[in-house]
């Protein structure tokens, strides 16, 4: 029973009399009755398959005596209102699988969405009408959820395979979405895991749904954007790739870390062009282009100077005030030390107003005595403030 619970193997466990009641394994999801209960024996033995686990979205109750008869009647017995939403027949979960998937399908009224098209270009095009509208976004992703969760529980049946074409579709509609719009680099190869290979494995094996996901040309990763520019002659694609590109590694993957604070306007600006652009895709590429190219100078500036993210942030803002480069660099060593000079918990802490209000102090004080640095004594709050900004920016504020 222990390694029912805790481990791969057995699959299979027959229980009876008070196991069937008193056992107790949130990793259970199926459960086979071949035996007639009744009562709070009933309510108790179905509940067994109701116990929260990592991507168990429900339990699965097969009756082969006709035991779920009695459901409705043990369950007045010890619950007051109604309670059609207890369980579920797997006529109704058929019914609503399907009823889900026309909902995220007919969320797409563009006639340049094709429905079961996995092109790059169709899937860019899909993706952009989603994020025209709040609410298409939100009712899309409902249906998707929904769907999934339904085709989890249906196991064999017969709908899901009358269904695929619609079901791969608006997986990959949904996969391509998240990797691009709603996920860190760090966290994608275990959502893929999780939710594409549980879900598509069985009867998309054969239908190289790996290339779709998979593919760079989808995931737009700005180490292989350059590479891909060169592939790509479709300018919608081209576009698409480079605002994605620069919206998962400036917004999401850096999460507005101040080294790029001014990448970050012009980034967003250019996301709203693509988003409104129905051509003329020229503009944006070039655009996007320029800031993938004052990105990689930042970082190539950063690596030769050998500077944390926290001490570039702060050498920006220093270099912006005092207008010289070793001046800058010298006062930004110089301020890391004096704050960690007060303890290195400082630092670690900054994200905290108490530790916080303690650092512009330290920071204040410093740049009280640089004059000679070119640090107006009318800017030392504006400077202090952006300092303290910059730091809860980077590692130190995460």
């Amino acid at each position: 029973m222990n390694s029912f619970k805790e481990k791969e193997k057995p699959k299979l466990l027959i229980v009876t009399d008070m196991l069937v009641t008193g056992f107790d394994a949130p990793v259970l999801q199926t459960l086979y009755l071949d035996k007639l209960l009744k009562e709070h024996r009933l309510l108790q033995t179905i509940a067994r398959t109701n116990r929260p686990y990592a991507e168990k979205h429900a339990g699965l109750i097969v009756d082969y005596v006709g035991v779920l008869s009695n459901i409705k009647s043990a369950l007045r017995m010890y619950f007051e209102g109604k309670n059609e939403n207890v369980l579920f027949d797997m006529k109704t979960m058929k019914k609503e699988f399907v009823e889900a998937l026309e909902d995220a399908v007919k969320v797409f009224s563009d006639k340049k969405i094709i429905k079961g098209d996995t092109s790059n270009a169709n899937l860019v095009r899909a993706v952009k009408f989603l994020n025209a509208e709040e609410y298409r976004l939100q009712n899309f992703k409902e249906a998707v959820q929904k769907a999934r969760r339904l085709y989890e529980l249906l196991g064999s049946s017969e709908s899901k395979v009358d269904n695929d074409d619609d079901y791969k579709w608006i997986i990959c509609v949904y996969g391509f979405y998240k990797k691009n719009y709603e996920m860190d680099t760090a966290d994608e190869d275990r959502y893929v895991d999780k939710y594409f290979r549980k879900t598509l494995d069985d009867i998309y094996a054969k239908m190289n749904i790996d290339k779709i996901v998979y593919s760079d040309k989808v995931y737009f990763d700005s180490k292989t954007l350059g590479k891909m520019m060169s592939e790509i002659d479709n300018k919608e694609v081209e576009a698409a790739s480079i605002v994605f590109a620069l919206r998962k590694y400036l917004l999401v993957d850096k999460g507005g870390n101040p080294v790029f604070v001014d990448l970050l306007e012009k980034v967003k600006k250019l996301i709203t062009e693509w988003e409104k652009a129905k051509s003329g895709y020229d503009k944006i590429i070039e655009r996007g282009k320029e800031i993938l190219k004052e990105k990689n100078e930042i970082e190539n500036k950063q690596k030769a100077l050998g500077m944390s993210d926290a001490e570039y942030s702060v050498y920006r803002t220093l270099l912006k005030y005092s207008g010289d480069e070793n001046n800058a660099k010298k006062m930004t060593t110089e301020i890391i030390a004096c704050i960690k000079d007060e303890g290195d918990y400082l630092l670690e802490n900054i994200g905290k107003p108490e530790v916080a209000k303690m650092v512009s102090q330290i920071t204040r004080k410093y740049l009280r005595k640089q004059r000679g640095y070119g640090i107006e004594p009318g800017k030392l709050d504006d400077i202090t403030g952006l300092l303290i900004e910059d730091l809860k920016g980077t590692e130190y504020g995460k």
